[in-house]
């Protein structure tokens, strides 16, 4: 199963104790699959294990369990009835919110169709689960996790299109790793200082540069090379480096060949990898790729792609010379492989990296992992020399992270020049700017979150009912994005789909209103205009333009219900009881209003009343609510 917010401690042990009480009450049949609904629910929607409603029942079973769950199919017909006899469960403990519960449970039963059928949707399917239900299917028992970490390192060296079909994303080789949490969408750099991070990304520069420079076509050689002439005018057009050492005469017997020359040849392997660029007639004529359109300027898509390709497919420490410096490859590759295990590191934990430590880190891994008395005839290796190659490992690192950082992803600090050599030593790695939103976007594709800004060619409807599933910081960032790219209607059309969505679906979209400027910002009349009435109240108040003491329902306890309900949604119980209640109420009075209140039915009267009898600080009065809420629930 993916992660949510984490478990902690106090609601482990409330979990173990309703597991262990039901299924004295209930028998063993359906309790690991209690179990579950227990750890989900508060994993990803977080409160009291046996704090549920209906909404919290539909999450659990319709959204939660299709992305994120993994189940055997035989295992999907036991849920929907663990879900109804749980909650049947909890009425028992709680015998004032039997009510609630009942509803819930009967809410569940009428689930069960609907639930297995997304359950068998691997469309809804997060990249975590697309992962471990290939590795159950191909015979790993997910308890055993020696056999899930080898699974995993072989999974990651599989083609790269294999991988795509399995995990439904640019086929991540996580090799054990799990999606960090996602950073909150306003610490994600963007606007102007993204541009500018764009702008000054060299990498970008070169690979638009190579791009033009091959134009519609461009005669290579029969592995793929660039001519002499061509090597050298790339070489210095792109400002590589690469031909310190040797005269600028391509017509040299020993000029060397494009993919000697480590920079120019990263940087073409990348435009490869990435589709920039593709070979066809043999591998001997180079043409623009499928994506080619992407390398006219630097643009985040182009970004992107290039830092995929490097991440997964070129690599940054192995190119050209690189690999041949030692007479072996083997170092470079673990160097590439152990880059994307940083990156999120960098990201989750926002603290700098001693480079020489990760490099010497890396050397560990691969020390471990190698069986080096079965080298002691190589030509190649030399097992009594061990420390030598630690030192190249940590070069590898370095020239990997300095790739990188030309790309824009990290930041090179504190490091110091090393004396007669065009080198460095010392110093941290940390994400820059441009860094920060690619490894973003890459933990949200992990996670089976959209691309930021992969929702706006939604309506508004399906932008509302696509933005209730994603974390409360993703669906801020894809509401505030629709309305910012859409043109002069998107303000009335999300109006205008709030009444067409259920209340939790629309509270998103009110709060994204309520942050527009003066200048967009909608109008009362608008919410009026498509029924919203109490949400129009609401609004003028938040807005400055209704003073809240002119409300005064004390006489019609139907709009006083709609419009505490409409507050507690959007702002919460408390703020509903503490301040919307009593002015509300006037002239009858709170404890008139809540005898007469529960008597008015419907939705939204028992939310509420439950908004007083949790959140109001008078100890009387919550408790003549909480009189009037048993009152209602009693009628039925």
């Amino acid at each position: 199963m993916a992660q949510g917010n984490g478990i902690d401690n106090r609601q482990q042990r409330v979990i173990d104790r309703l597991v262990r009480e039901f299924t004295k009450q209930e028998g063993d049949r359906l309790s690991d699959a209690v179990e579950r609904l227990l750890e989900v629910k508060c994993d990803f929607l977080g409160g009291a294990p046996d704090d549920w409603d209906l909404r919290d029942v539909a999450e659990v079973l319709l959204d939660l369990h299709p992305v994120n769950v993994i189940l055997e199919p035989d295992e999907f017909p036991q849920v929907v009835p663990a879900a109804a006899a749980l909650m049947r469960f909890l009425a028992e403990r709680h015998p004032s919110r039997a009510e609630m519960f009942e509803t819930a449970a009967e809410g569940a039963e009428q689930m069960a169709d609907q639930f297995v059928s997304e359950m068998a949707d691997e469309r809804l399917w997060a990249a975590e689960k697309r992962l471990w239900s290939r590795a159950q299917a191909e015979g790993v028992d997910l308890d055993d996790q020696f056999a899930m970490d080898e699974w995993l390192e072989e999974f990651s060296q599989r083609p790269r299109a294999e991988r795509d079909r399995v995990l439904g994303t640019r086929g991540i080789p996580m090799s054990g790793l799990m999606a960090p949490r996602m950073a909150p969408s306003d610490a994600i750099p963007g606007g102007d200082e993204l541009t500018q991070a764009l702008d000054d990304a060299v990498m970008l520069r070169q690979l638009v540069a190579l791009v033009r420079y091959v134009g519609e076509s461009r005669g290579v050689g029969e592995m793929g090379e660039f001519s002499s002439e061509d090597t050298f005018e790339l070489a210095q057009l792109l400002n590589t480096g690469d031909l310190q050492d040797h005269s600028g005469d391509p017509s040299d017997d020993d000029a060397p060949a494009s993919d000697q020359l480590a920079g120019l040849d990263l940087i073409y392997q990348v435009a490869l990898q990435a589709d920039l660029l593709t070979l066809t007639d043999l591998g001997v004529t180079l043409v623009p790729g499928a994506r080619a359109s992407l390398a006219t300027e630097a643009t985040i898509e182009l970004a992107d792609a290039v830092f995929t390709a490097m991440l997964f497919e070129a690599g940054s420490a192995g190119s050209g010379e690189r690999h041949s410096r030692y007479g072996f490859s083997w170092f470079v590759d673990e160097v590439d492989e152990r880059m994307l295990g940083l990156l999120l590191d960098l990201y989750e934990t926002e603290t700098p990296v001693d480079v020489d430590e990760f490099g010497r880190h890396t050397w560990d891994q691969i020390e471990e992992s190698y069986d080096w008395e079965s080298f002691s005839e190589s030509e190649r290796f030399d097992p009594d020399n061990l420390d030598f190659y630690s030192q190249l490992v940590v070069e590898d690192t370095r020239y990997a992270l300095g790739r990188f950082a030309e790309l824009g992803v990290v930041r090179l600090v504190d490091a110091s020049a090393t004396t007669g050599a065009d080198t460095t030593s010392g110093g941290r790695v940390e994400l820059d700017v441009l860094g920060k939103v690619l490894v973003h976007r890459l933990v949200a594709e992990m996670a089976g979150i959209p691309l930021p800004g992969s929702l706006e060619h939604l309506s508004p409807v399906e932008l509302l009912t696509a933005v209730a599933k994603l974390p409360n910081d993703a669906a801020v960032a894809e509401l505030d994005n629709w309305l910012a790219v859409g043109d002069e209607t998107a303000v009335e059309r999300m109006i205008a789909a709030m009444a067409e969505v259920s209340p939790p679906q629309r509270h998103g979209a009110y709060h994204a209103l309520l942050r527009l400027g003066p200048n967009d910002a909608p109008t009362c009349q608008q919410f009026e205009a498509v029924g919203l009435d109490f949400m129009a109240l609401v609004y003028g108040v938040d807005t400055g333009r209704f003073d809240p003491s002119i409300f005064e329902m004390g006489n019609d306890p139907e709009s006083w219900v709609e419009l505490l309900a409409t507050v507690a949604g959007l702002w919460g119980p408390e703020v509903a009881a503490t301040g919307w209640a009593e002015q509300a109420a006037a002239p009858a009075g709170l404890s008139d209003m809540l005898d007469r209140a529960w008597r008015v039915g419907g939705d939204d009267t028992e939310p509420a009343i439950e908004a007083i009898g949790s959140g109001h600080p008078d100890k009387k009065v919550a408790k003549a609510a909480r009189k009037a809420l048993f009152k209602l629930r009693s009628a039925g």
